[in-house]
């Protein structure tokens, strides 16, 4: 089983101070692990954008990476997990300050 990890940045401004950091430190994973980015808020829960990032996310989880990691804000996480096929993932939250 796969295991996606989501982490988790608490607003806009968690992520603005944080988000390099976390880029950063996913940057050099090895080959067994992928890293498919962080966004910030998205604004007015913007359609095209929750299904870009599932889609890069789907796009992961179906190579043959065994643990993913991406970022996004609190108030999207339902959004855009909810878009995204976890039936075969453990999903693992964490928060920015974990990476």
């Amino acid at each position: 089983m796969k295991q996606l990890n989501v982490i988790i940045f608490a607003n806009e401004n968690k992520y603005d101070k944080f988000s390099n950091r976390v880029c950063e430190a996913l940057s050099d994973l090895p080959e067994s692990k992928g890293f498919c980015g962080a966004w910030g808020e998205i604004r007015d829960n913007d359609q095209e954008v929750i299904s870009a990032i599932s889609s890069t996310v789907n796009y992961f989880i179906a190579s043959e990476k065994a643990e993913i990691f991406f970022g996004c804000c609190a108030k999207d996480y339902k959004n855009i997990i909810a878009e995204i096929n976890t039936q075969n993932c453990e999903v693992e939250k964490l928060s920015y300050r974990d990476v």
